[in-house]
């Protein structure tokens, strides 16, 4: 028995942390992000963001931003809950002043500075798509072969999509808020601080 008590006392002690400070958004590109905005619960958002997390390249994370409605629809997948514990989807339900009712209120969010230092600090590309945008996964290019371009988006056909609107797209924002400030009073004073 004093061999057996020995040996348990040599033996190297073990600690678990049971709250680990690693964040899981951190394994991913935090310059690189997909954003899809939908206010509505649409059925196929789910396998639809699945879709473009499988396709696009893995070092992006991708953003759904909507209303309560969509949010809760969306998260009621494991497949999702599962790529949102794994830091890759955030889940963002949008709070006032903005709104996302129309198109009209999602181009004014697209273009309001401050929308961006709230949800997408740091961000320098972003693939914006849309409810009915998909990208092949089949293609032998990827997305990241696109970026040295500053901005691409899908080719729309005026007869099917009205004007302004492109259901895919990625821009290459890089901002300096002075500047954007700067030139947002000075272009559109009534707007406030729009770019």
């Amino acid at each position: 028995m004093d061999r057996y008590n020995d040996a348990i006392e040599h033996l190297p002690a073990v600690t678990v942390d049971w709250h680990p400070t690693y964040d899981p958004k951190s394994q991913f590109n935090a310059t690189k992000v997909a954003l899809l905005i939908e206010g509505r619960p649409i059925p196929h958002l789910v396998p639809q963001l699945l879709h473009m997390i499988s396709v696009v390249p893995p070092d992006w994370r991708f953003v759904f931003i909507g209303t309560n409605k969509s949010v809760i629809s969306v998260s009621r997948s494991f497949a999702t809950q599962y790529q949102e514990a794994n830091g890759k989807l955030d889940l963002v339900v949008l709070p006032g002043p903005w709104a996302i009712d129309s198109k009209e209120d999602v181009y004014r969010l697209l273009t309001d500075i401050q929308f961006y230092d709230q949800f997408l600090p740091g961000v320098e590309w972003i693939l914006k798509f849309e409810s009915d945008s998909i990208l092949c996964a089949n293609s032998d290019d990827s997305l990241n072969d696109w970026l040295h371009y500053s901005w691409a988006g899908a080719p729309r056909y005026l007869y099917l999509i009205p004007p302004f609107t492109w259901p895919l797209l990625i821009e290459n924002f890089v901002v300096d808020p002075q500047v954007t400030d700067l030139q947002a009073m000075e272009a559109f004073p009534f707007a406030g601080y729009r770019l």
